[in-house]
């Protein structure tokens, strides 16, 4: 589904994933930011609508549409994840796995695709670009607050940023958000959630966001 800041019902609980085409690197490279063209009829090059959605969305899209150069563009470029919890219908809370900041982390992870310190963030912020989605699981009142709660427990067994899934605790942001909302659902005997995500087996950005958009992933 697409991302709402209030679904305009009190007894809406849930919890999941929210998604977007960019990284979230906030003001600290402003540049990154997602910028998408909503035209939806003219791809960038003049091709047709099928490849700009796939370029935006990250469907079938390549290590070169991540480099800095494409970066620039409208292209994708690392796309970014993060764990989400709604409360009374209302967006209340995010958090995203990332680089820790700064211009030498950065260049040495999401450009050249090594390994660097990582650190979660609040990345709320996400639904407000429009090309945030979200996968969401409807469950009790208190529900959200326990994923909260497990997370903050749980947050420091993740160390390392990198694109690829190296062990525990060493993953991009996709595969940390999906593992940690999974190892939530197994201690908590969220069955129905803990089986939805196993299906995610390929820690990238375009392949979660076309099983999210695909409705694969749903409960």
């Amino acid at each position: 589904m697409t991302v709402v800041l209030n679904s305009g019902s009190n007894a809406d609980f849930s919890i999941g994933l929210i998604a977007t085409s960019r990284h979230q690197s906030g003001s600290y490279m402003p540049w990154a930011q997602h910028q998408p063209r909503m035209d939806w009829v003219v791809a960038p090059q003049g091709g047709p609508a099928l490849d700009y959605i796939r370029n935006n969305l990250g469907y079938e899209s390549t290590r070169y549409s991540r480099t800095y150069f494409n970066a620039l563009s409208s292209e994708q470029w690392t796309g970014h994840t993060a764990l989400f919890v709604r409360v009374q219908g209302q967006a209340a809370w995010a958090r995203g796995w990332v680089p820790q900041a700064g211009v030498r982390n950065y260049a040495q992870s999401l450009i050249g695709g090594g390994e660097v310190a990582g650190e979660w963030q609040d990345d709320l912020q996400m639904i407000d670009d429009p090309t945030c989605i979200s996968l969401e699981y409807t469950v009790r009142a208190l529900d959200p607050l326990k994923l909260m709660e497990y997370y903050e427990d749980h947050k420091t067994d993740y160390t390392t940023y990198c694109f690829r899934t190296l062990g525990p605790g060493r993953c991009n942001c996709a595969w940390g958000a999906v593992s940690m909302l999974r190892s939530f659902a197994v201690a908590n005997g969220f069955n129905t959630i803990n089986n939805a995500l196993a299906r995610v087996i390929v820690p990238t950005q375009g392949s979660l966001m076309n099983q999210i958009a695909g409705g694969e992933l749903l409960a």
